[in-house]
């Protein structure tokens, strides 16, 4: 069998990467991939040059070896790669114009193990390479660490302060949304849980600092009535609700000033406080249990509701 020449599109060419590995692929294989090698291989080679001649590129061989098996089965799963990884695949696929690259890192860039481990990472390296939606979904899993917390990771020098500025405003958005929805209970329909005009919460005592103003406003809340022909959106009304409920109220406040994120609300040990406290009243305790938990589901979902407009606008 005679041996392909330099212009045969059948050919088999050698990529050198960086590190010095040699990569065998078929011409035509990286021609129908990447406009770039197209473009590349349509030029005419000198009499006597041999397709066997190695191209050098800047990519090392993890990389090369990625790009080869992704351009061979049109969808490879990439199993065993982490961030480092994908960010070269993509810095790769723009330089060589590979979509089918392009799209295949970007999807393994949104699996939950980066997401949870490393979402700052993943928001950079989302936003350099016009991945929105993923970019967006980082971030939530930003709001659950202090940003600052990050270890330094090489992608920050490929963007500009504009795209770190984007996620600091929308942690700081997010941050008064949780808060708000900490101190301001609009949200909470009147006529749903035990500790909602509880009598005992009603009933002054002298424990509290000796301080009746201070006892009223602990022992009071701003909530939204249900929806009636007349009120289709309710209207607000002032209620009784019991310490105990307040006293969790403001200490989730407090955790959800340093971690933006629904899972804060159900932490335990403020949970068991709270149905301890509440288990002390003869009103409360009767539905508390099921209450409780209705209530943290509904505290949960409005949290998660906010954050996610301000993901939107984000």
């Amino acid at each position: 069998m005679s041996e392909s020449t330099p212009n045969d599109p059948n050919a088999i060419v050698v990529l050198r990467a960086s590190d010095g590995g040699l990569h065998r692929v078929r011409k035509s294989l990286l021609s129908f991939a990447s406009p770039f090698f197209s473009d590349l291989f349509s030029i005419p080679q000198p009499d006597g040059s041999h397709s066997t001649d190695p191209i050098d590129i800047s990519e090392r061989s993890r990389t090369i070896e990625h790009i080869v098996n992704i351009c061979q089965k049109a969808y490879f799963p990439l199993n065993r790669v982490d961030l480092s990884d994908i960010a070269n695949l993509l810095q790769a696929a723009d330089k060589y114009d590979i979509k089918i690259v392009h799209d295949n890192a970007l999807s393994s860039l949104a699996r939950p193990k980066f997401l949870e481990m490393e979402p700052l990472r993943v928001y950079v390296i989302a936003s350099r390479y016009g991945a929105h939606d993923t970019a967006v979904l980082a971030v939530q899993h930003v709001l659950r660490h202090p940003l600052l917390d990050a270890d330094y990771f090489p992608e920050l020098d490929m963007i500009d302060g504009g795209t770190i500025y984007r996620v600091l405003h929308c942690q700081k958005q997010c941050m008064v949304a949780a808060i708000d929805i900490a101190t301001d209970h609009s949200w909470i329909r009147d006529e749903t849980y035990v500790f909602i005009d509880c009598p005992e919460a009603s009933s002054f005592d002298s424990d509290v600092d000796n301080n009746e103003i201070d006892d009223y406003n602990t022992r009071t809340t701003t909530i939204r009535t249900v929806r009636s022909r007349k009120h289709k959106n309710g209207y607000l009304k002032t209620v009784f609700v019991h310490r105990w409920w307040s006293k969790f109220m403001a200490t989730t406040k407090v955790a959800l000033s340093e971690s933006i994120r629904p899972e804060v609300i159900r932490d335990k040990s403020r949970i068991k406080e709270a149905l301890s406290s509440a288990s002390e009243c003869s009103h409360c305790r009767r539905k508390v249990g099921s209450d409780f938990i209705d209530f943290l589901e509904a505290f949960e979902n409005e949290l998660q509701r906010r954050i996610d407009e301000v993901g939107v606008c984000f």
